[in-house]
């Protein structure tokens, strides 16, 4: 048989005899405690209401007046916490100032020139017969026909390389700018009219293949060219994110703090948001002092020696 808890034991030592009747013991007593109790628990809270003054809220209708009431002088300093329909425009204005951020990544031309060299590998022979095929055997030695048509076809994509080309739908974006992140530390606006998404960059491309090209090399630029289309900036959710989130960190709830002593207003002061605000934060700390007055008096209470 296993050994009694802690628990056990000492709820043994605790449990009363049969025969054991006290004071403490009867059911009277542990009710009245347990009152006492949640009475001076709610004493840790404010309910005094009557600590603000009705006319320190003045109407909606008294902004841009000269204050009538009196003259308010805060006696402890506290936090004017600004009203929320002010906070929530100016978060979205810091938020409509973060754009989406892409991650430039411009062609590599050894990479393309792989990927052309098996693309026109690929390619079936009897789509293309005799387009790179050489016009005279000094060509057929070192394949200079289709060296060319690799070299012309390479500076037609560098070229285009260089556009910014997006990996999402323009449409999709909901901003008027992108940021374009060349390096961690290194990082410009550009306006979405200069970014092509990948049915612009398609169209580019098929025009300066047919400016470039003429029949019969400008169909098989046409047959291989859009396979080397890739896009030059992709989007980073992470980075657009943090940068969202330093925005919404860098818009303070607050308008400052008053002083003790400070004049919060004066009679024949222009009533601006900012006054109604100061009134409105002293009001409810007027409460909050209040009630923890009334708290540390409770907990001193319960706590002294009887």
């Amino acid at each position: 048989m296993s050994a009694p808890t802690l628990f056990a034991r000492l709820r043994e030592q605790l449990r009363p005899t049969p025969g054991e009747k006290g004071f403490r013991y009867a059911a009277g007593v542990r009710g009245v405690v347990i009152a006492v109790t949640v009475l001076l628990c709610g004493l840790f809270f404010p309910r005094w209401t009557e600590e603000v003054p009705p006319e320190w809220s003045p109407p909606p209708d008294q902004l841009g007046k000269r204050w009538q009431g009196p003259l308010v002088r805060a006696e402890y300093p506290f936090v004017v916490r600004k009203p929320e329909e002010v906070y929530q425009q100016e978060l979205r204005r810091a938020l409509d100032t973060v754009y989406p951020v892409f991650l430039w990544r411009p062609y590599q031309r050894a990479e393309l020139e792989r990927q052309l060299e098996a693309t026109l590998d690929s390619l079936s022979a009897a789509s293309f017969a005799g387009i790179l095929e050489p016009r005279s055997r000094e060509e057929d030695s070192g394949g200079l026909r289709r060296r060319w048509f690799v070299r012309a076809v390479l500076e037609l994509l560098m070229e285009l390389g260089q556009r910014y080309i997006i990996d999402v739908p323009k449409g999709t974006l909901g901003a008027e700018q992108v940021a374009v992140r060349r390096a961690p530390f290194l990082q410009r606006t550009v306006r979405v009219e200069e970014v092509l998404d990948s049915s612009e960059a398609l169209s580019v491309l098929q025009a300066l293949i047919g400016r470039r090209f003429a029949p019969p090399i400008q169909e098989l630029a046409f047959a291989v060219a859009p396979h080397l289309l890739r896009p030059t900036l992709f989007y980073s959710a992470e980075l657009t994110e943090a940068l969202r989130a330093a925005a919404r960190w860098n818009v303070p709830r607050t308008w400052g703090i008053v002083r003790a002593g400070e004049v919060i207003v004066a009679p024949g002061d222009v009533v601006t948001d900012t006054t109604i605000a100061k009134l409105r934060s002293y009001a409810n700390a007027r409460l909050l002092q209040r009630g923890k007055r009334w708290g540390i008096e409770a907990c001193l209470l319960y706590t002294s020696p009887s």
